[in-house]
C-alpha cells in the first residue's frame, strides 16, 4: 500500500508545469498522510543521516548546519532533489520528475554558504525557479552524473564531482575520481575566501594523482558580505538577500543525535516514552520513523540534556 501511495504522490507531480511543481509539493507536505509516504524510499538514507543530524522528515526535507573558520560562519545547507525521483529520471529538465520544491537560500553576514545537492541543476524541472537561489551559494557541489567539472557560478564557485565507481548504465567513459578543497579566509580588506581545489583520478597503477598534471590545483577568491559595528552600511544589491548570520548548530545536539542514532530502535523508542517525548500523533509512524520524531520533539523542547542523561542511565 505504502509504494502504491509513493507512487501516486510522484505520479501527481509528474506531469505538472514547474511553476505549479513547488506549490503541489509543498501542499502534500503541508498535511495529510503523503507527508510521510514522500519521504518513506528514503528510509535507509535517513537511518544513516539521523547520525549527523542531517536527516529528512515531513517538516524539514532539507538541512542545515553550521561551523565556524575564525571569525566566520560557515553554513551548510543541504537538499533533497530525489523527493520524486526514479529508475527513468533523465537529465533533461523538461520532462523530469526531479524537483526540489520552495527553498530559499540567504546570502547572510559574516557567513560562508555551501550548497550540496546531489541532481545537477540541469536534471531538475523546476530549475528556473531555483537557480538563483542556488547560485547565491559561494560554494555549490553536486554529484550524479560522475563526470567533474568545476568553475565559477553566480557569485560563487560550483563543482561537480567524479565519483569512486560508473554510473548506473556504465553508457559513458568514465575514470575513478574525487576533489580536495580547502577553504582559507582572508580578514582583509577585502574579505575573501579563497577556495583551493585539488581534482585528483585514478591512475593506471591504482594510486591517485592529479585529474590535470598541468594545473594540479584550482583556485578561486570569493567575497563574503561582512558587518562591523559603526561601520558604514554598504548599498545592498537588491537581488541578494542579506539577513543576519544563522545561530550556530549546538554541539550538544549532534553528540545526542550520534548517541541516540547508534541504539537499537527498541532502545530509542523505550527512552522516548520513558521521556514522553511520543505524541498521540506519532504511534501510526513506523517504529524508526517515530524514534526520530521523539528526537525532534527534544530538540524543540530544549530536553537534550534529559534526553543524554537517559541515553547513559
Amino acid at each position: 500500500m505504502r509504494t502504491r501511495c509513493c507512487r501516486r504522490c510522484r505520479s501527481s507531480c509528474s506531469p505538472a508545469p514547474s511553476e505549479e511543481l513547488r506549490t503541489r509539493l509543498e501542499r502534500l507536505f503541508s498535511s495529510g498522510p503523503h507527508r510521510d509516504l514522500l519521504l518513506a524510499a528514503l528510509e535507509n538514507y535517513n537511518g544513516f543521516a539521523s547520525r549527523y543530524g542531517c536527516d529528512l522528515n515531513p517538516d524539514r526535507h532539507w538541512w542545515h548546519q553550521t561551523k565556524t573558520l575564525g571569525s566566520l560562519q560557515i553554513e551548510l545547507i543541504g537538499l533533497t532533489s530525489s523527493l520524486l525521483g526514479g529508475r527513468k529520471d533523465t537529465r533533461d529538465a523538461t520532462t523530469s520528475r526531479l524537483a526540489l520544491g520552495p527553498i530559499k537560500v540567504l546570502r547572510r553576514r559574516n557567513t560562508f554558504s555551501i550548497v550540496v545537492c546531489h541532481h545537477p541543476l540541469s536534471w531538475l524541472r523546476d530549475r528556473d525557479q531555483i537557480q538563483h537561489h542556488i547560485e547565491r551559494a559561494h560554494l555549490q557541489l553536486f554529484g550524479h552524473e560522475h563526470a567533474h567539472e568545476l568553475g565559477p557560478a553566480g557569485r560563487g564557485v560550483r563543482v561537480h564531482a567524479g565519483a569512486v565507481h560508473p554510473a548506473r548504465d556504465g553508457g559513458e567513459p568514465w575514470e575513478p575520481s574525487y576533489n580536495v578543497i580547502r577553504l582559507t579566509y582572508v580578514v582583509g580588506p577585502p574579505p575573501i575566501v579563497t577556495i583551493d581545489i585539488w581534482p585528483r583520478r585514478a591512475r593506471a597503477d591504482g594510486t591517485f594523482g592529479p585529474l590535470d598534471p598541468d594545473e594540479p590545483l584550482r583556485s578561486f577568491s570569493v567575497a563574503v558580505d561582512v558587518h562591523t559595528a559603526g561601520a558604514d552600511e554598504q548599498p545592498i544589491d537588491p537581488g541578494v538577500v542579506i539577513s543576519e548570520p544563522p545561530t550556530p548548530t549546538p554541539p550538544l545536539e549532534r553528540q545526542v543525535a550520534r548517541a541516540y542514532a547508534m541504539l537499537p530502535v527498541e532502545t530509542r523508542l523505550a527512552v522516548a516514552e520513558q521521556l514522553d517525548l511520543i505524541a498521540p500523533e506519532d504511534q501510526r509512524l513506523e517504529p524508526r520513523v517515530r524514534s526520530r520524531s521523539a528526537f525532534r520533539r527534544a530538540v524543540s523542547l530544549d530536553r537534550l540534556n534529559e534526553l543524554q542523561e537517559a541515553l547513559h542511565a
